[in-house]
């Protein structure tokens, strides 16, 4: 997914703009300051783990989505860029858990 091939650039990055950062709310309501592409990217993830539980997104503009496709979006992430995951810290990776409706 091109959105997520941004975050991978854009966390690269070595000068980060204080500025640009936007300050999210995680499921455990801890925040989190991310990037234009990783907001983006967190957005995208949570909207299709929305989607998946047939809920409406608020960041794509989609009023449905197949399950099953919404899923295979999320594998794909995963499937994709598990290095990504594996250098993120436990708790974010229980975030996602969380958005994807399996822990509760």
């Amino acid at each position: 997914m091109f959105v997520v091939d941004k975050m991978v650039i854009e966390d690269k990055q070595d000068d980060v703009n204080v500025e640009d950062l936007t300050e999210v709310t995680l499921p455990d309501e801890t925040k989190k300051k991310l990037g234009p592409s990783s907001k983006d990217a967190y957005s995208v993830l949570e909207d299709l783990c929305l989607l998946a539980n047939s809920e409406k997104p608020h960041f794509l503009k989609l009023d449905f989505l197949h399950k099953t496709f919404a899923l295979e979006l999320i594998e794909s992430v995963l499937t994709n860029y598990h290095e990504l995951f594996r250098k993120v810290s436990h708790t974010t990776v229980y975030n996602l858990v969380l958005l994807l409706g399996i822990a509760q």
